[in-house]
Order: structure tokens, then C-alpha cells, then sequence
């Protein structure tokens, strides 16, 4: 892995019904970037498994 050639995104969870961060944005190659509005860079995390009970 380097910065130019990243490893491909896993989601953490295995629940079909949770929709995760990478399922919601696209990748795209550094060269790229600056043709797009905003640029999101991680993972965020919520401390939440929504979808199912007891979830924060």
C-alpha cells in the first residue's frame, strides 16, 4: 500500500442491512481530485451499528 495505490475499502461489519461509509462514495485517483467539489479522506465513525437494537 502507498499513497498513490491505497488498499481497497472494507466495511467493518458484516450486517447486510447496515450502510456503510464506502458504500455511499466513490474512489477516485489523487491525479482526480481537483475535479471534484469536495474530497473526503477516512472513515468517520458514530459508535452506532444501525439496524440493530440497543444501537446508539
Amino acid at each position: 500500500m502507498t499513497r498513490t495505490d491505497p488498499l481497497a475499502w472494507e466495511g467493518p461489519s458484516s450486517d447486510p442491512n447496515d450502510e456503510q461509509f464506502g458504500h455511499v462514495v466513490s474512489p477516485t485517483e489523487i491525479e482526480d481530485a481537483g475535479d471534484f467539489r469536495a474530497v473526503l479522506v477516512g472513515e468517520p465513525y458514530d459508535g452506532a451499528v444501525i439496524g440493530r437494537r440497543g444501537a446508539r
